[in-house]
């Protein structure tokens, strides 16, 4: 294939149709109108001399060949972008940048959530595309999708290469309605065994805590399920139930949830929040700035 020949504007059309498995949805992604992304898609076709997406219910399903190309194409974009926005210098009370961030529910409300203030006062023209961290986390940062990962170390698993920085330990805690009759002070086995549970099955995080109470002897007394951390806690106002959660996580949600938080009748092991990013973002100044920013936030909560 001579390269002088070849559109590089389809390879971002590639991009999105190759993410998005459909042709209305990728055009929106670039902002074509549906007749134009189906025209780039047949000059896509022509040019690699292959179908690349095929119908498959209401979705197109990838050929072997366009399925191969997916990682390359992400990567061949990704190094064009970087090279294009690298700056030797970045001031960010006037310098635009958007970075993506894949958190978990809990770094979402113990740093993301600072992070928006920072940038208020000190960053106008930053932008945050936050996505939920979900045990995707090596391929999100292989492929370029994301700048950066917060999440678990104990749960993620990032391929050997990847530079991470641990942001803070948070210990596991119990919590309950702040006016709970039976939870004042210290919480004995029995008194934890006696209380309605709240049980968060959703996640890997959920599944070792409960893990770790079985390996402990902890009983609970399961008497309801919440889709997430953030639920669980403002259930519990007003009632007997008890859950689990991460201490600084807890302690943020506290007030607007009316809950307080006690020590676990025995000791579990301590989460370890880190963020990850892509080898190729180590050196980028602006992606520093918002790793120093994460890291000042973390320290001082």
């Amino acid at each position: 294939m001579n390269l002088n020949r070849v559109d590089l504007n389809l390879l971002v059309a590639l991009d999105a149709l190759l993410a998005e498995r459909n042709v209305t949805r990728a055009g929106k992604r670039l902002s074509l109108s549906q007749p134009a992304m189906s025209a780039a898609l047949a000059r896509l076709r022509k040019m690699f001399d292959d179908p690349l997406l095929v119908r498959n219910g209401r979705r197109l399903r990838p050929t072997p060949l366009a399925e191969s190309l997916v990682q390359p194409i992400r990567e061949i974009l990704t190094l064009i972008e970087e090279t294009l926005s690298d700056r030797p210098a970045f001031d960010p009370a006037t310098d635009s940048r958007t970075f993506s961030i894949a958190a978990g529910e809990h770094a979402s409300i113990v740093l993301i959530r600072p992070l928006y203030e920072v940038l208020a006062k000190e960053a106008p023209h930053v932008r945050l595309s936050v996505r939920p961290a979900d045990g995707r986390q090596s391929g999100l940062l292989a492929r370029g999708d994301v700048d950066l990962v917060l999440a678990t170390r104990e749960l993620a698993d990032p391929p050997a290469d990847v530079p991470s920085q641990v942001l803070y330990t948070d210990r596991l805690v119990g919590a309950a309605c702040r006016h709970h009759p039976d939870v004042r002070g210290e919480v004995t086995l029995a008194q934890f065994a006696a209380q309605p549970y709240v049980c968060q099955p959703q996640g890997a995080l959920s599944a070792s805590t409960e893990a770790q109470l079985d390996d402990l002897g902890i009983r609970r007394s399961p008497s309801m399920t919440s889709e997430s951390a953030t639920a669980a806690t403002h259930v519990l106002r007003g009632t007997r139930l008890i859950t689990v959660l991460p201490e600084r996580f807890g302690q943020q949600v506290a007030d607007a949830a009316e809950i307080r938080l006690f020590d676990l009748p025995a000791e579990l092991r301590p989460l370890t929040e880190t963020m990850y990013w892509h080898p190729r973002r180590h050196r980028d100044v602006a992606h520093q700035w918002l790793r120093d920013k994460l890291a000042s936030i973390a320290e001082g909560g």
